[in-house]
């Protein structure tokens, strides 16, 4: 039956190419994650290159948002209601600056 799958990898099973790599890698002693890290915590580098590192890694810990759309009723207009959206957010930006390093923003 064309179309229909019934043999193969079982999901999650790396190719031969992603096997080969990892064995290589192993046989090295070379974990590439645990140089990136290496590379983005030392201060001596350059400071675009550990910025581009720690980009680079990022990923691997925080997936990236999708975008959402925001509509009002039936599809329409979103109206948002920002009075006072500005001193609550100073207020919690000077809550969270004095519970971190005990200053206040000073904006």
């Amino acid at each position: 039956m064309r179309g229909c799958k019934t043999d193969g990898r079982a999901a999650g099973t790396p190719n031969k190419r992603t096997a080969d790599v990892a064995e290589r890698l192993e046989a090295l002693s070379c974990d590439p994650l645990e140089a990136l890290a290496k590379i983005a915590a030392d201060p001596i580098n350059d400071t675009a290159l550990r910025a581009r590192v720690y980009a680079d890694l990022l990923p691997y810990l925080y997936p990236k948002r999708k975008a959402v759309e925001i509509s009002g009723p039936d599809g329409g207009i979103a109206e948002i209601d920002l009075a006072g959206a500005k001193e609550k957010l100073m207020q919690m930006l000077d809550r969270k600056f004095s519970e971190t390093d005990g200053v206040g923003s000073g904006l």
